[in-house]
């Protein structure tokens, strides 16, 4: 690599009188300078992609789509008026790894941070935490193997996946409230490439310091171009409304605290399944009607299941019934612009006493 860089010519002629008094040719002469310079600020390590704890992933059947629209379950709304998006690139594991850990560091987002969806063509998996996402990319065979038997997984050439985080404000990120990131990739099934790998980060205001995000571009080897651009549409139904919902659910998800099992999160029956006239009352309490809700239509009319956070956690021994009790939806399409649709649906419950 030779790269073409501007020297002061005051300075290079203080070299080239060093070249000829050391009777050494000019490039030498700056290879040497450059090596002692190397030599006395010492090597400069690569930032290593930080690790939680393991966290397991959930698999849940879904309609066979082929990646037509892809669905995290983040529960914070993410928005976001000025975006930067990375090129769509082909890369190794390897390099991902590393693109990865230079976010990680650039955006001060911790490990367990963020939710993920990695979706096959009738079946899914979600997960939470950027070194978890990771790890999913790369664990393919594992994760097929743990597919319930009594269900027939469908596997396209390559996977669709999706994972949202928000960050608060901070240098070289957002002057101020949270800033949305997206990574997009489509990861082959046979190999280790990831083909359409693409990072975007939306912030509610011109960075800070645009100079830290065009250095970040460099230190990845991706170009990242950035612009204005409208607010994702976001629908957020009144509580209220979704108290009417009886939820039945299929799977608890539960988590060992303090010594005894915790249900956290349920796998349910998706109360909007096959049932447009119900969706469209639910999504119009939530925004103008004359809103374009096709996007979604196709996740939350065609999956039998669902995925719900519960807002107030029980003891695994405790069987109570349950009701909704928050659905927001974010549009992620403006945000990534990944070459499959992304939704991020929050859909949480709550038990009676």
């Amino acid at each position: 690599m030779r790269p073409n860089i501007d020297v002061p010519w005051s300075q290079h002629g203080k070299i080239k009188q060093y070249s000829e008094k050391e009777n050494i040719s000019i490039e030498d002469t700056y290879l040497k300078l450059l090596e002692t310079g190397l030599d006395s600020v010492g090597t400069v390590e690569e930032p290593r992609l930080q690790r939680a704890s393991p966290t397991e992933t959930t698999f849940i059947p879904c309609f066979e789509n082929v990646h037509g629209t892809v669905c995290t379950f983040h529960p914070y709304t993410l928005s976001g008026s000025f975006a930067f998006r990375t090129a769509d690139t082909t890369q190794s594991l390897e390099r991902v790894e590393h693109v990865l850990a230079e976010l990680q560091q650039f955006a001060g987002i911790s490990s367990d941070r963020g939710v993920f969806t990695v979706q096959q063509s009738n079946g899914l998996w979600i997960g939470h935490g950027l070194s978890a996402f990771f790890d999913t990319l790369g664990d393919q065979q594992d994760r097929y193997e743990e597919v319930p038997e009594n269900f027939t997984l469908k596997t396209h050439n390559s996977e669709a996946a999706l994972f949202v985080t928000s960050v608060p404000a901070g240098p070289g990120v957002a002057p101020r409230g949270p800033s949305t990131i997206t990574i997009s990739a489509q990861p082959a099934v046979d190999g280790n490439a990831i083909n359409h790998f693409r990072i975007a980060i939306a912030t509610s205001g011109i960075p800070v310091d645009p100079q830290a995000i065009d250095a970040l571009g460099n230190r990845i080897g991706i170009d990242i171009g950035y612009g204005q651009q409208r607010e994702p549409f976001h629908i957020s139904v009144p509580r209220n409304k979704c108290a009417e919902l009886e939820i039945q659910p299929v799977r608890k998800i539960t988590e060992k605290n303090y010594g005894e099992e915790w249900v956290i999160a349920l796998i349910c029956e998706n109360p909007f399944y096959r049932k447009p006239g119900k969706l469209m009352e639910y999504l119009e309490e939530g925004t103008d009607s004359g809103r374009d809700l096709t996007y979604l239509q196709r996740y939350l009319l065609y999956n039998e299941h669902i995925w719900s956070d519960l807002v107030h956690q029980h003891r695994a021994r405790k069987q109570p019934e349950y009701v909704g009790r928050t659905l927001k939806i974010d549009n992620l399409d403006k945000i990534g612009g990944s070459g499959f649709g992304t939704v991020n649906l929050y859909f949480a419950s709550t038990y009676l006493d």
